[in-house]
């Protein structure tokens, strides 16, 4: 039998370090929307932004500290409801660093989207929504400066417009935590396993022509559904199925459109919330004492036009988000049980939280315990997302997500 020699001859994926993939993003892929940019390239680049401006903050900071301290008139600024565009202009146009600040976050934004378009790819997501967040984000960006400069602005309205910004970049941070699709998609090859995909293929097909291996191509495939294809799935065939396994890309699929579908109306739904409670009198003259009129918040809140919808959409997708969940659990080799518990804590302080606010002289500080309580419960499941699942069956079920294959190679 003749001897296959490795030359090393198949095209290797550069597996470069963060720093590189960093360098690489701000020069020759600084404008590049093609193509595709695995998960350690773009949390390699978002790193070093934020280490970047962390650093340029410093200075802007400690100049800012040194001109508060030397004008004590900016006391009367304090606490108050409105902000003075001149003093804030001039306050902010003569601090040097400020504008060194505003100069790097104006030179990385276009690498920012960049990189971000291209780990959209990697996932199989079109250009066109990629560009729907962005837009909406800029938009909700430009409208809260525009609130901030304007004489008369309230900032408690921003809490509406600061909901939009959170919600656009969550979408994002799902996005960047999907695994990249194996193999070659639509946007180029993978980023990842593209030399072992190339390498292996020219190995097999030298084994097949050779007849030391055949191809018999009877292995049984896993299905490989796109993001969407999987929601579509968990809302039908899957609507109320706890049993089984569910791969990442199947749980994070769902979580990113059912995210998409109940952003707009839970936006409007903040931001009108935000109106008619700022503009009731009791409401108002309640905070300003210390106390919550909860009987009243409670009614402006249920008669929002945006609640139904929010509400509707809410538990139409309350089932699959928890079939889904438990599969995703049952993947990492982890007992529903423990899926259970998180859910039965959440309802425990959910009720807790409703009969201390109906409660009147409730103390705020309860709920903000219960509900920080409440996040760290629920970080158990964001842990167990990110769990692989195991490659071989185990006692919930096959393995759902494919083996990577490669071009070409067929199979033993």
């Amino acid at each position: 039998m003749e001897v296959i020699q490795n030359n090393n001859t198949a095209p290797h994926s550069e597996d470069l370090s963060l720093w590189s993939y960093f360098v690489r993003c701000v020069t020759t892929k600084y404008s590049d929307f093609s193509g595709r940019a695995r998960r350690k390239e773009w949390w390699g680049f978002i790193l070093f932004q934020t280490l970047i401006f962390l650093i340029l903050q410093i200075p802007v900071m400690m100049a800012l500290d040194k001109d508060l301290t030397a004008n004590p008139e900016i006391a009367q600024y304090m606490g108050q409801d409105l902000f003075d565009k001149e003093y804030v202009n001039s306050l902010l146009g003569g601090n040097v660093f400020f504008w060194v600040m505003m100069t790097a976050a104006i030179l990385l934004l276009v690498p920012t989207w960049a990189v971000t378009c291209r780990r959209f790819h990697d996932v199989g997501i079109s250009t066109g929504l990629f560009w729907f967040v962005v837009g909406l984000s800029l938009l909700s960006t430009i409208i809260g400066m525009l609130m901030v400069i304007a004489p008369g602005a309230i900032p408690m309205a921003l809490i509406g417009l600061s909901s939009y910004i959170s919600m656009t970049t969550t979408v994002i941070l799902i996005i960047a935590f999907i695994p990249g699709i194996a193999g070659p998609n639509a946007y180029g090859p993978d980023p990842k396993h593209a030399s072992t995909c190339e390498g292996h293929g020219q190995i097999f097909n030298t084994l097949k022509d050779k007849g030391v291996i055949q191809d018999n191509n009877t292995a049984p495939q896993s299905e490989d559904l796109s993001h969407w294809g999987y929601f579509v799935r968990c809302i039908t065939t899957k609507y109320s199925d706890f049993s089984g396994r569910a791969c990442r890309k199947e749980w994070w699929g769902f979580i990113l459109f059912q995210t998409l579908i109940l952003i707009v109306p839970l936006m409007l739904f903040l931001q009108t919330s935000v109106v008619d409670l700022r503009s009731d009198p009791s409401v108002m003259q309640g905070w300003a004492k210390g106390s919550y009129n909860m009987g009243r918040i409670y009614y402006l809140l249920s008669h929002n036009p945006f609640i139904c919808p929010v509400i509707t959409l809410g538990l139409l997708l309350l089932v699959p988000m928890l079939a889904v969940t438990s599969r995703r659990f049952h993947d990492a080799g982890i007992s529903h049980v423990l899926f259970l518990v998180v859910c039965e804590l959440t309802i425990l302080i959910n009720v807790v939280n409703l009969l201390a606010l109906i409660e009147p002289g409730t103390d705020v500080e309860v709920t903000i315990f219960n509900f920080i309580f409440l996040s760290l419960i629920w970080l158990v499941v964001l842990v167990v997302a990110f769990i692989p699942g195991k490659i071989s069956p185990n006692g919930y079920g096959a393995d759902p997500e494919p083996t990577p294959t490669c071009e070409g190679s067929g199979q033993e």
